[in-house]
C-alpha cells in the first residue's frame, strides 16, 4: 500500500511520465493484475516507443497473462 500512495504521489506530478506508468505496471505485475499492469505498460510505451525496457516488462506481462503471441 505504500508503494501504491508513492505511485499515485507521482502520478498526480507527471501524469504523463513513462517512468510513472512503467511503475504502475510493476506494481499491477507484483499484485499479479496482468489485465493492468499491460495497459500500463503499453501506456508508457506509446510515450517512450525507444525505452526496451518498457517492452520488455511488457513481454513478460503478457506471457504470465497467457497471451503469448502478443
Amino acid at each position: 500500500s505504500e508503494a501504491e500512495e508513492h505511485l499515485k504521489r507521482a502520478e498526480k506530478l507527471r501524469p504523463n511520465d513513462p517512468l510513472v506508468l512503467a511503475g504502475w505496471g510493476e506494481f499491477y505485475a507484483a499484485t499479479g493484475n496482468m489485465p493492468q499492469a499491460v495497459t500500463k505498460y503499453r501506456e508508457a510505451i506509446t510515450l517512450a516507443p525507444n525505452e526496451l525496457v518498457y517492452k520488455h516488462q511488457l513481454a513478460i506481462a503478457l506471457t504470465k497473462s497467457g497471451d503469448i503471441s502478443g
